[in-house]
């Protein structure tokens, strides 16, 4: 009896800390990334911290472009037509950011940067 009660005194605050942990939101990262594919950014909503940048990989056949009315961002075009095929921003002001393509407005997503 007790040596199961040490083994319960060593192991309970990983358990406790493993469970806590299940409950806690992530911390956003810092550089992430959002794929452009089927005239369609993934994911849809991104979240990075603050000073964070993410960065958009054109794998489609066609050109696209980040537009963010709110930061007055137009982005260039990038892709297989002008290369490269990645296009990065840096986000500095926490705060959430719907986003378009500036080439096809059909395509959105939102950008949620965090302290």
């Amino acid at each position: 009896m007790r040596k199961l009660l040490v083994g319960v005194a060593v192991l309970a605050p990983f358990l406790v800390g493993a469970c806590a942990g299940r409950d806690a939101a992530p911390p956003s990262p810092t550089a992430v990334g959002v794929t452009v594919k089927d005239f369609r950014f993934g994911p849809h909503s991104i979240r990075v911290r603050a000073g964070g940048t993410i960065t958009w990989t054109n794998k489609d056949g066609f050109d696209h472009a980040v537009q963010i009315d709110a930061l007055g961002l137009n982005g260039p075009k990038f892709g297989p037509e002008t290369a490269p095929a990645t296009y990065a921003h840096r986000f500095t002001k926490p705060g959430t950011y719907p986003y378009i393509c500036g080439v096809h407005n059909s395509m959105t997503g939102t950008v949620i940067v965090t302290r």
